[in-house]
């Protein structure tokens, strides 16, 4: 309903390149949905769970910074809606960055959203904070939140609004910590996983 006035608008202005933009970015909800029921499979396939393996490998650093904002409340709010905040931050990174730039970031974060998947099938864990919950999404190795706070980093113009990311892109590696999403490793292994990510979408965009 609310994408006819949209790409209306787009259409209006005459630029083909936002049009399709904005079409892209249309396409991201509905790989959220999709991300979601394929977890939903993965968890039913993946009884066995590696959280036990991860946690040793960081020494127990997710773990501490965890109970750490357990302790109180406004610890853990304020961790919280650090860790939720990649949605606005990714809408206002859409709005006020340049057109190829733009571009790039569209088809990375769709491209990382789609490679994820067998990752998770291969390597499953839920994170300190759902280890007691069976049916948990599989979605820790490697962070997909850290990954895409990455891509915005990395396909961010200008640059006031990629300094920006870069700071909202290192509070999200705390905040994936701090909330029992994700373990160090995780966060390691995103780091590589987003490069491929970018140099792999490059060709699309060219």
């Amino acid at each position: 309903m609310w994408r006819r006035p949209v790409l209306t608008y787009h259409a209006a202005r005459g630029s083909q390149p936002d049009l399709h933009n904005v079409r892209i970015a249309a396409a991201i909800p509905m790989f959220v949905i999709l991300g979601a029921a394929v977890n939903s499979g993965i968890a039913h396939l993946t009884p066995h769970l590696y959280d036990s393996v991860l946690l040793r490998l960081d020494f127990g650093v997710s773990s501490t910074l965890y109970h750490w904002a357990l302790e109180h409340p406004s610890r853990f709010i304020l961790v919280d809606n650090i860790y939720c905040a990649l949605p606005l931050e990714a809408a206002i990174v859409i709005a006020y960055t340049t057109r190829q730039a733009r571009t790039h970031l569209l088809w990375a974060v769709c491209l990382a959203a789609l490679l994820v998947i067998p990752c998770y099938f291969l390597m499953p864990a839920v994170g300190a904070a759902h280890i007691h919950q069976p049916f948990a999404p599989r979605n820790c190795m490697p962070s997909l939140h850290f990954t895409w706070a990455a891509l915005l980093w990395l396909n961010t113009q200008p640059v006031w609004l990629r300094r920006c990311a870069f700071g909202f892109m290192l509070l999200t590696a705390f905040a994936t910590l701090a909330s029992g999403e994700h373990y160090v490793l995780d966060l390691a292994a995103a780091v590589p996983y987003t490069w491929m990510v970018q140099e792999l979408s490059k060709p699309v965009v060219r």
